[in-house]
Parts: structure tokens; sequence; C-alpha cells
């Protein structure tokens, strides 16, 4: 890895992206930010700007063309050493009365939450494999683990999303180059706020990034939090399905009347 490391994020312009852009130019690193806000980008790259050498670009990583040519652009100014793929739909946005997400939907759901992470690692793999190095972080969601009854598309995206994080750490690891898949409980930003139910064992986007740059410079295969969370989500392996389905259309019905 160079030396300050040069650090690619989709989706910087608010939440947990804003806070790892931030903590990476605490860091001193050299930054390719993205997102589709060009006045939240603008102002996150003006708060880095002052540690760190910042370059911002307005982009909808949906548009695999463009995509692929920003990465390819920042790779070719100056290798990248780490590439954090978050950029996603999440929050009251992906949610919807259980057997009404419209296809639309959906799609725009996954062509954000997937292929967006997709249209940024797949370019940048060859070039990390030439050199023998680099990081790729993937933003999923403890969602990914189990099939939410009020967010099917978003469950289904951040599945998938752990199928090619997975899938990508097996296949790169011999080249040298690492896979980390994150899933994150809720996170207190904007997205995670505009949720109409409880938000258990909240975490801080601060503390997010933290722990999603620790297990970047380590190499995590997989970082998921919070650990309560965790566990219980891994009671889905011991239930039967008719216990599990409707515990969680209760909790889902709750959710959707604010209790």
């Amino acid at each position: 890895m160079s030396d300050p490391p040069h650090v690619a994020i989709t989706g910087a312009s608010s939440g947990i992206g804003r806070a790892l852009a931030l903590l990476y130019a605490a860091r001193g690193a050299h930054l390719s930010i993205t997102g589709r806000d060009e006045e939240r980008l603008s102002a996150v790259a003006r708060a880095c700007a002052n540690a760190a050498s910042v370059t911002a670009t307005r982009l909808d990583v949906t548009d695999g063309p463009a995509a692929a040519a920003w990465i390819a652009a920042r790779d070719a100014e100056r290798p990248v050493d780490i590439l954090i793929a978050n950029a996603g739909i999440g929050g009251a946005a992906a949610m919807s009365v259980p057997g009404e997400e419209t296809a639309e939907t959906a799609r725009r759901i996954i062509a954000t939450n997937l292929l967006g992470a997709v249209h940024c690692a797949a370019p940048l793999i060859p070039a990390m494999q030439a050199r023998g190095r680099g990081r790729i972080v993937l933003i999923g969601s403890l969602a990914g683990l189990t099939g939410l009854p009020d967010a099917p598309a978003y469950s289904a995206s951040k599945a998938g999303l752990h199928a090619y994080g997975e899938a990508l750490r097996r296949c790169l690891g011999p080249s040298g180059v690492t896979v980390t898949l994150v899933l994150p409980g809720f996170v207190e930003t904007p997205m995670s706020a505009s949720l109409p139910n409880a938000r258990p064992f909240l975490w801080t986007a601060e503390r997010a990034a933290l722990r999603i740059a620790r297990a970047a410079d380590r190499g995590e295969a997989v970082a998921a939090f919070p650990l309560p969370l965790v566990w219980l989500l891994g009671l889905r392996h011991v239930l039967p399905a008719a216990w599990l389905d409707p515990a969680l259309r209760a909790l889902s019905a709750r959710a959707r009347r604010g209790a």
C-alpha cells in the first residue's frame, strides 16, 4: 500500500460514507469521493480538504460506464489502495407495504445497492491483481442475512452483495487483493433516521467508520456489528419458518405503525 494511501469511497456525501471520508482525511489519505448530491458532496470535500487531498466527483453508480470511467481515471492518476463501495438506497426509501413493492422500485434498489458496487469494483480488480495488492470493502447490511417482509428488494440486494463479496474474496485471495464484507446494523445516519421503527443497538456513523477502517486495515473477511443483533440473527438458523415468519411480520407491522 502506498503511503499515504489512496482511498476511493462511493456514497460519501452522507452517513457512513461521509464519516469514512472524514476519518481517512484525518489520517492524511488521498481521497477520491463520489455522491449523487453535488452540494452535500462538495461540503464533505471542503471538510476533508484541510487534512487531505480530495477529488470529488458527482456520480450515479447505477451508470456502469460512468462508474468504470471514474474508477479508471482515479486509479490512473494514483493507484487506488482501498475501494469502499458504500453507495446505496436504504431507510424509508427501501421499505414498502408488504406485497406492494413495485418492479421499478425493486430494480432501482438492486441497481444501486448491488450492481452499483459491481460497477465500481469489477473494473478496478485487474489493476489491483496486476499490482498484487489492494483492498475492496463492500458495505452490505445485516438485512442481507434474512428476508425482511417490508423490504424484499433491499434484503435481496444486500444478500446478493454478500454472495458477491464472499465469491470475490475466495477468487482474489491468492492474488494479494483482500475483500472485506461489512454488515452493519442500525447506524445513526439520515437514511437510518427516516425509519419509523425503533433502532436497537444504534451505533454512531463515526463508530461504524472506525470499525470499517479497522476491518479494511486487517483485511478481515467479514465485519458484522453490533454483536447483539448479529447474535439475534443467528437464531434464524435454528428457528423454524413457522415461528420466524410470523415474528418478522409482527415486527414489520409495528414498524409501519411507528410503535
